[in-house]
């Protein structure tokens, strides 16, 4: 997309400049969290065969979130 023919504005965030600034985030995510009000979203896959279409999927937009891939059940050996 041209931004100049859209007359738009683009800018950026880096988290860098906040450096000074991360415990505070931390610890508000953290109580964020602990309150429910952060939801974490993943997409996972099953088996060792479906590694192939977890890896696709991150480049097709099927994922949502982090992708895993589970290969057994915590625990299992």
């Amino acid at each position: 997309m041209n931004l100049l023919s859209k007359t738009a504005l683009m800018q950026g965030f880096n988290a860098l400049d906040q450096w000074g600034r991360f415990d505070e985030a931390f610890a508000a995510l953290r109580g964020w969290e602990a309150q429910g009000r952060l939801h974490h979203r993943q997409t996972i896959f099953e088996g060792i065969e479906s590694c192939v279409d977890a890896l696709n999927g991150l480049f097709t937009g099927v994922n949502v979130g982090k992708t895993l891939v589970k290969i057994s059940e915590p625990g299992a050996r």
